[in-house]
């Protein structure tokens, strides 16, 4: 099949049941199986892998050897893990994207690594303790593969009875010609897969239409919004560590990356990730109102804020937008940045945040606003809420 990209779909499906082993002990009895100190993470997302509503922490990881693991870490610090170079060759570079609702039961989506021809995916559950997965009645691996061209396309649906592949391509070369489908069910019976069932073949549609009825499986990791996002890596890699919890309370399902970051949001995010100590004085007059006046008040205690009204400084203007300037000096305070003698962009002379600027350009913690020449870091401009992920990111790890 010209164009197309083989994906190799594992998938392993349990019922939601009790966090136990076969024999019903707890598995917080069960060895736990930690990080290697030596792990190089693909890829962290949050999400629950055991229909409990708790979300956990998903690593897909590699080692120097050449080991590649998902690693699952629960809440209370019990974790276990599954190597996957062992399970194939190819899965190399494990990336969890999310955890999809299929038969009422969560399913793990990993991009394992590349293969031959394209990537390779794995679907994995939680059960008695550890990660497991389905293979078709034979033992056997179903493979479902994905293209993309001008006049093919290919994709898999997740749904509550199993895996959907899909295929739409124009019926003729005329680009007026009509539309076609091809879709093919790969049901989910007691614990593999069934019989491949074709559900339409070579049947007119409009891709339109057949897309809307057949989605795409969910690869969406922690948020929802942020995968169309080069900053989502650095989105998910603050909401892994309990840094970010999105933008729309309750469910934070959402990080609403393009949304400009507010100097109250900003203080939020480094008091978590800092863990600034806890202070009783009550900093600016204007924060009284606002869940982050304690985030806000440590931070200024920790003298990295100095408040937006100098020089009285007794406000902090909570809900303002956050220039980049302003967030250069946030974090060269935060994270102690030493002083350069450098002058890295053309644009910042007549910043008061000149200083912060050249520090964090120093550090590589940013890299200007005009790739490629990368020679600007337009001060005055606000930020967006994954420019700050990506600068918070640079900054810690």
């Amino acid at each position: 099949m010209q164009g197309a990209l083989a994906l190799i779909l594992f998938i392993s499906m349990v019922g939601v049941l009790p966090r136990v082993g076969t024999d019903g002990a707890p598995c917080d009895v069960e060895p736990s199986m930690p990080l290697h100190t030596d792990a190089v993470v693909e890829r962290e997302i949050l999400a629950d892998v055991d229909g409990d509503g708790r979300r956990e922490l998903l690593t897909g990881y590699t080692r120097p050897n050449g080991e590649a693991y998902l690693h699952v870490r629960f809440q209370g610090g019990w974790s276990t893990a599954i190597r996957l170079d062992e399970v194939d060759t190819s899965f190399t570079h494990p990336r969890p994207e999310s955890v999809v609702e299929m038969a009422e039961r969560p399913v793990i989506v990993v991009m394992a690594g590349p293969n031959a021809v394209g990537a390779s995916f794995a679907f994995f559950v939680f059960q008695d303790c550890g990660l497991v997965l389905l293979t078709l009645a034979t033992q056997g691996i179903p493979e479902i593969w994905i293209g993309i061209g001008p006049s093919h396309s290919e994709w898999f649906s997740c749904r509550q009875d199993g895996v959907v592949q899909v295929q739409v391509f124009e019926r003729s070369s005329d680009p007026n010609g009509q539309e076609g489908a091809t879709i093919t069910l790969y049901p989910l019976e007691g614990e593999g897969f069934g019989t491949a069932v074709v559900l339409a073949d070579d049947v007119t549609r409009p891709t339109a239409e057949v897309r809307s009825e057949f989605p795409e499986c969910s690869r969406s990791g922690t948020f929802l919004d942020d995968d169309s996002t080069k900053f989502e890596a650095d989105l998910e890699w603050l909401a892994a560590r309990g840094y970010l919890r999105g933008c729309n309370p309750p469910a934070n399902d959402r990080a609403c990356p393009n949304d400009s970051v507010t100097r109250g949001q900003v203080a939020a995010l480094l008091n978590r990730s800092l863990r600034l100590a806890a202070t009783t004085v009550d900093h600016f007059t204007d924060d009284d109102n606002t869940v982050y006046a304690g985030d806000i008040d440590r931070l200024a205690a920790a003298g990295i804020s100095r408040g937006c009204n100098p020089p009285a400084n007794d406000r902090f203007c909570p809900s303002g937008t956050v220039t980049r300037g302003q967030a250069a000096a946030f974090l060269a305070r935060a994270v102690d940045l030493p002083p350069t003698g450098t002058d890295h962009f053309t644009d910042d002379n007549n910043s008061v945040f000149e200083d912060d600027i050249d520090r964090l350009a120093n550090a590589r913690i940013t890299f200007g606003c005009n790739p490629p020449a990368n020679d600007r870091f337009c001060p005055d401009a606000p930020l967006t809420r994954a420019q700050m992920a990506a600068l918070l990111r640079r900054a810690l790890d």
